[in-house]
């Protein structure tokens, strides 16, 4: 028995000699993961899987080699490769990964930890770290609850569930103003030597329409834990280096996330961590959080857009009124068959709930986005031209919209009634504040006339009150929908930021700003949209009657406490100081952006003796080669500054923008003077930065 366990014992060691083994590796990119080492007398071979999605591409430059992270004048070039041929795009099967060895010199037996190094002009997280020449992988996925533990669990639901009930939510007690949300957990894979420290949380308040970009800093060891500042619960964006996961967020509870850095690709088009869990005893947020893509996938609603999707043609409405028919027909299956799904799972009626809108939100998006569709190419809408000024596109054709809304309102109440859909995310309601039904209503809330809708041209002359009321009524009697939580919605929103956006404070504004509000606040029937309408104006009244507002009013600059972000500004600008400066932050994906710095070139000019600067600031992992190849292209002048993913993300949070362009003002002691700054239909404003 002794000699036979001794054989084999020989056996095993002669056989992990002879074969790769799967090393200890710190950090694999997105593309690229180690999945074994062997060394031999004539190279190093190391075994290879590279990763994206099915038919895009992945190259290993010739160039490649390892190096000894103790000591970077020792390298080690490529010298052979088995099954991935360098300087080749290699494009990826449907299974989106490809295996293969790349060869290289010997290694020597005193070194132990080295880098690939894919290419030296990569950040550094595009580049494998730390790969353990002589340790295993001992990495095991933790042993934590996961959605498949749910579903699999033979403890069922003591309460009946049967559906959302919309009524149960009209009272809106989820909104808790003032309310934070907690975020911790761990990162495994990490190194600080990838160059990102940072996780962001992207929330939004859909009542209010303010958006907030949530920074939270990475330690050494991977370990993170920050307050994300949250009125209601809601999906929340959240970025981890290159994981991009929605996670459900609720006031007064902790997320204990345990994720990591490794990942795959998936047949959805999404880059999915190995693992995504949560520790602890488990919150209502954290079930919510675990169980929404399982729900998602299950109804395949995470690939909506390529299966529901109407080609662009001057004649589509008769496609969409189809396409929108056939969303209603799934809309249909998936909510008579959740209660069979999930109605015995071991979770509380408001996780359904929240599964549920989860749900629907994504449907409705689709649906939505059609609409949106189709009034950016048949329907009358506005855009900018290449001088950022807003013309009119008469439509090419019409479409039904009682045609179109009357397969919804079978479940009318659950979209349109629900304040819970809030919590589905931001696409949703920012689709409803500008679709063809409820914008011209918040049109006429706001006094704002706009060529587009034809009602906002009709009565203009009576009483906004009554023109509300008439629209309330003739949407209800030729659509099935009129004074609906939504339509409140998107007038809150309206007339809230128009009093939030006032710059100028006179007993005239007030006035007509106490009108806006009373017109609102005597159709709304949800005491929290009128709580915040109420809230804009009071801070509005508190302004005109403050002379330390008037006093900023007059100064019109933005205090920046000192922290990690302020610090990646102040290295930004620290070159131009005595400078004006207009800050743009843009990506050569972004078509705005390129109009735009088209559309200021003849300013730059103009200004180009004067002591101003513009800084075009661009996230350098985004894309440099491709911007500078765009930049050159164009002739576009100016100060061009790359900076890395991490620092973007510190300006995200530290001016608070998602999207882009953005544009920043600053004056020539350093001051920020206005954000969101049009500098094109805003020379004014720099001349009198420029003392003109």
């Amino acid at each position: 028995m002794r000699l036979r366990n001794k054989v084999a014992l020989l056996c095993a060691l002669w056989f992990a000699g002879c074969h790769a083994m799967v090393p200890k590796v710190e950090y694999n990119p997105r593309f690229a993961e180690v999945t074994g080492v062997e060394h031999t007398d004539s190279c190093t071979r190391l075994s290879v899987r590279l990763k994206n999605f099915h038919k895009y591409w992945v190259m290993i430059p010739s160039s490649t080699y390892l190096v000894a992270i103790d000591d970077t004048t020792c390298r080690f070039k490529a010298i052979g490769e088995e099954n991935m041929p360098f300087d080749k795009k290699i494009r990826m099967p449907e299974s989106c990964y490809q295996d293969g060895v790349l060869l290289f010199e010997p290694i020597q037996p005193d070194v132990k930890v080295v880098d690939w190094v894919i290419d030296d002009e990569n950040t550094p997280k595009d580049n494998v770290l730390g790969i353990h020449l002589y340790e295993v992988d001992d990495q095991t996925v933790p042993q934590l609850l996961t959605a498949a533990d749910i579903f699999n669990s033979k403890e069922k639901s003591a309460e009946r569930w049967t559906g959302v009930e919309p009524s149960r939510y009209a009272d809106m007690s989820f909104y808790k103003k003032g309310g934070v949300a907690h975020v911790k957990g761990k990162i495994d894979k990490y190194t600080p030597r990838t160059g990102f420290s940072t996780i962001t949380v992207r929330t939004q308040n859909d009542i209010t329409d303010e958006e907030k970009m949530n920074l939270g800093n990475i330690k050494h060891d991977g370990t993170f834990a920050f307050d994300v500042p949250l009125d209601y619960p809601q999906y929340a964006c959240m970025v981890v280096g290159d994981i991009v996961k929605d996670i459900l967020l609720m006031p007064g509870d902790t997320l204990d996330i345990v994720t990591t850095t490794s990942g795959n690709y998936t047949s959805a088009r999404s880059f999915e961590p190995e693992y995504f869990r949560f520790k602890g005893e488990l919150s209502d947020a954290a079930l919510v959080s675990l169980l929404t893509d399982s729900i998602l996938d299950h109804y395949s609603l995470n690939s909506l857009w390529r299966k529901y999707n109407v080609e662009k043609s001057d004649s589509m409405s008769g496609r969409i009124i189809d396409m929108n028919r056939q969303l209603c027909v799934l809309l249909d299956s998936t909510l008579t068959d959740l209660p069979t799904l999930i109605g015995d799972l071991p979770v509380s009626g408001m996780v359904k709930d929240f599964l549920t809108v989860a749900a629907v939100g994504k449907i409705c998006e689709r649906m939505e986005d059609l609409d949106m569709l189709f009034r950016h190419t048949n329907g009358a809408h506005q855009e900018l031209d290449s001088l950022g000024k807003v013309k009119f596109i008469p439509g090419k054709e019409t479409l039904d919209y009682k045609q179109l809304m009357a397969p919804r309102l079978k479940y009318k109440d659950l979209i349109y009634n629900n304040p819970l859909m809030l919590s589905a995310g931001w696409v949703l309601p920012n689709r409803w504040k500008y679709n063809s039904l409820f914008h011209p209503s918040g049109n006429i809330a706001t006094g704002m006339e706009s060529p587009v809708y034809e009602v906002t041209r009709r009565d203009k002359d009576k009483p906004i009150y009554d023109r509300l009321c008439a629209l309330d009524e003739e949407n209800e009697r030729n659509i099935g929908l009129g004074n609906c939580f939504v339509a409140q919605l998107v007038r809150t929103v309206a007339v809230g930021g128009f009093i939030r956006e006032s710059s100028v404070y006179t007993p005239d504004i007030l006035a007509r700003h106490q009108e806006l509000v009373t017109n609102i606040v005597r159709l709304n029937g949800y005491a929290k949209l009128n709580e915040e309408l109420m809230s804009a104006y009071t801070d509005y009244v508190r302004a005109m009657v403050s002379d330390e507002m008037n006093q900023k009013q007059s100064e019109q600059t933005l205090t920046l406490e000192d922290s990690p972000e302020k610090a990646v500004l102040d290295e930004i600008i620290a070159p131009y100081r005595g400078n004006v400066l207009f800050l743009d932050f843009w990506g050569v994906g972004c078509g705005p952006c390129r109009a735009g710095m088209i559309a200021q070139k003849p300013i730059l000019e103009r200004y180009a003796d004067q002591p101003f600067k513009a800084l075009y600031i661009a996230d350098r992992e985004a894309g440099k080669d491709a911007c500078e190849k765009w930049l050159n292209k164009e002739g576009i002048k100016g100060e061009h500054i790359f900076i890395s993913n991490d620092n973007w993300k510190r300006l995200n949070s530290l001016f608070n923008f998602s999207g882009i362009p953005f544009s920043v003002l600053i004056d020539k002691e350093g001051n920020v003077i206005e954000t969101n700054y049009q500098i094109v239909n805003g020379e004014l404003r720099l001349e009198e930065a420029l003392g003109k």
